[in-house]
């Protein structure tokens, strides 16, 4: 051993060192303070304890070791699919909480859709309550127009069935007086009115030619009495006639 030699470890000169030590492995020189025991209590060195330890640990714990390592590597490559399925889930959050607020809103307007809606039907429903009113009020004053226009038109039809009736006598009436004037002009030629017979006659005697006038043609086949009552209505002027008080009279007619 050289003086001019250190320790490795610490950097002190070997000639100020009380005890100095060989390391049984490397054979290198190092202090007493540093040195370390092996399992056959050899001096070693740091180095080589090191070492030593190192070999002795992955022969004991290298299973181990390996398993964990390959748990570690699933651990980080769970790791990075959580994190992945992490991003996703929060993608998908937010895509759940933007369609939640979508959803939100478009129910809200539905609400207020559905809201104005009822309160249209509300407006809706008064207004038709009250045209029913209206319309019942109307109505009933249909029905009393009704009513007393079927009476005016019952009252109509009972005067039209008189007017009917009236007018069937009328029409009977005119074709009594059509078929007499036929007959009267038929026979105008031959016969003599009765007011130029009053001329020839006194009084006595044209009452007896006036009711022997009228029974003539209240008997004859027409039936009718026109010519019978226009004799007994006659109104010429008697006064000019000649009263008889006895049974004989100067009259060429009678």
């Amino acid at each position: 051993m050289e003086l001019g030699e250190s320790c490795p470890d610490c950097g002190k000169n070997f000639a100020k060192v009380e005890k100095v030590c060989e390391c049984t492995m490397c054979q290198k020189m190092f202090c007493e303070n540093h040195s370390k025991l092996g399992s056959r209590k050899e001096v070693l060195c740091r180095g080589c304890f090191r070492i030593l330890l190192r070999k002795k640990m992955i022969k004991d714990y290298g299973p181990v070791a390996i398993k964990l390592d390959k748990d570690l590597r699933i651990l980080k490559a769970n790791k990075t699919t959580s994190r992945l399925q992490l991003e996703k889930k929060r993608n998908t959050h937010k895509r759940l909480k933007s369609q939640l607020e979508s959803l939100k809103s478009q129910h809200l307007e539905k609400i207020q859709a559905l809201k104005d809606n009822i309160s249209n039907t509300i407006s809706s429903n008064l207004s038709l309550q009250n045209a029913v009113v209206c319309l019942e009020k109307a109505l009933k004053d249909i029905q009393e127009c009704v009513k007393l226009k079927k009476s005016e038109f019952i009252l109509t039809l009972s005067t039209l069935d008189k007017l009917v009736q009236e007018k069937t006598a009328l029409s009977h009436e005119v074709h009594n007086l059509d078929k007499l004037i036929e007959y009267l002009k038929m026979n105008s030629k031959n016969n003599i009115p009765a007011i130029r017979l009053k001329r020839f006659c006194c009084l006595n005697c044209y009452k007896k030619l006036k009711d022997k006038f009228r029974k003539h043609y209240a008997s004859n086949s027409f039936g009718n009495s026109v010519i019978a009552e226009s004799i007994k209505r006659d109104k010429y002027s008697v006064k000019s006639l000649p009263n008889y008080r006895g049974d004989a009279c100067n009259c060429s007619i009678c």
